[in-house]
């Protein structure tokens, strides 16, 4: 444990170990390790946009790789300065760092919006 109080940009997602999957269509600028957030993967997105993923256990991405929405870019752990099993999530706009919670509820929005319209084209039921 640290013991001090330090600037945090981003949260943090707890959770047992599973697939960590891209919030947002776009290109994988960085993949690697820092002593903060052990094994990160960076997508770069149109107009500006950044999302890091960090403390993960492994990767699954390449620098350059395109990743649609919802691609698999690794897999949730401890690495770096990490005190349990998380997903750091953090974005930027113009490299400044940015509220991410109303980025996730509207990916959230957007998936569960997909699966009503896969729902529909198959007939089955929610």
């Amino acid at each position: 444990m640290l013991r001090t109080v330090r600037h945090h940009d981003g949260i943090d997602i707890a959770g047992p170990h599973q697939y960590v999957r891209a919030a947002a269509m776009g290109q994988v600028s960085t993949v690697g390790y820092s002593k903060t957030l052990g094994h990160f993967v960076c997508i770069d997105h149109l107009n500006s946009y950044r999302t890091v993923y960090g403390h993960l256990s492994l990767t699954l991405v390449r620098v350059g790789q395109t990743l649609q929405i919802g691609e698999t870019l690794g897999i949730t752990g401890q690495s770096g300065r990490a005190t349990g099993v998380h997903l750091h999530y953090s974005i930027t706009k113009q490299n400044v760092p940015v509220d991410p919670v109303p980025y996730l509820t509207l990916a959230m929005d957007v998936v569960r919006t997909y699966q009503q319209q896969a729902r529909r084209q198959t007939g089955s039921n929610p």
